[in-house]
């Protein structure tokens, strides 16, 4: 019997970097390390299993009775648990929030962060909303020095996906973003999105990143194609992908 089953995560002895084993052959097995696309042969020898990255989902703008009529918690969690995938989801109110959550998290960090909030733009400044009964004052305008250093400081390296309408408009502004924030990459709608598809969407993406092990690019965009397929098109735009990842 093999020592790792196909599925199983697996690092190095004495490293921390994690990866999913995809085949086994002979006294060795196939893995693909997070964030790669190309399985490499490993001596089993060499190799511990280990648990799963786990998934960091934030979920803001709630309603006035401080709960989200329109939350993904259920689905999200049901499908990462018969993943076998730890999550951690929390509410977020504040900028300051995210500060918190990261040092939290320590360094069992994720494959990517997950935001769920709602998005816009204001001329071509893009913003996030956390707070219920949002106000302008609550906007959270990403061109902003202390929105850049939260992010840099709490996600640096990490991609995030911004689960938020809107946001992947415009490429410019994001770009400046994601490079001031020192983040790996961002992935955003680019339409008004419902609800329903943005669940679809974020379930192909973790399927392709913890399941298949695929970078987050390559997860996003094969997201986005499967969901063309199935006529998932968002709201209506002027020819945008319904998904952008800078």
């Amino acid at each position: 019997m093999p020592k790792f089953a196909v599925g199983n995560w697996v690092r190095p002895k004495g490293q921390k970097h994690r990866g999913r084993v995809c085949d086994n052959c002979g006294q060795g097995v196939l893995v693909r390390w997070a964030g790669t696309q190309k399985a490499d042969r490993w001596s089993s020898r060499s190799l511990v299993k280990c648990n799963p990255p786990s998934a960091l989902i934030l979920e803001g703008s709630l309603d006035d009775a401080l709960e989200s009529i329109r939350s993904e918690e259920g689905l999200l969690r049901t499908w990462l648990t018969a993943s076998n995938v730890p999550v951690a989801y929390k509410n977020i109110l504040t900028l300051q929030d995210l500060s918190i959550i990261s040092r939290a998290m320590g360094d069992n960090r994720p494959v990517f962060v997950h935001i769920s909030c709602h998005g816009d733009y204001e001329g071509k400044k893009p913003y996030i909303v956390f707070a219920p009964r949002a106000r302008k004052q609550d906007r959270i305008y990403l061109d902003d020095p202390t929105t850049v250093e939260t992010f840099r400081e709490s996600f640096a390296g990490l991609p995030i996906l911004f689960s938020a309408c809107l946001l992947g408009k415009y490429e410019t502004p994001m770009e400046t973003f994601r490079k001031d924030s020192n983040l790996s990459a961002i992935a955003a709608f680019s339409r008004v999105v419902y609800d329903s598809e943005a669940m679809l969407f974020e379930l192909l993406l973790y399927q392709a990143m913890l399941v298949n092990g695929w970078t987050f690019r390559k997860a996003v965009d094969t997201a986005s194609i499967a969901l063309l397929k199935m006529g998932v098109r968002g709201g209506r735009g002027h020819s945008q992908r319904f998904v952008r990842v800078f």
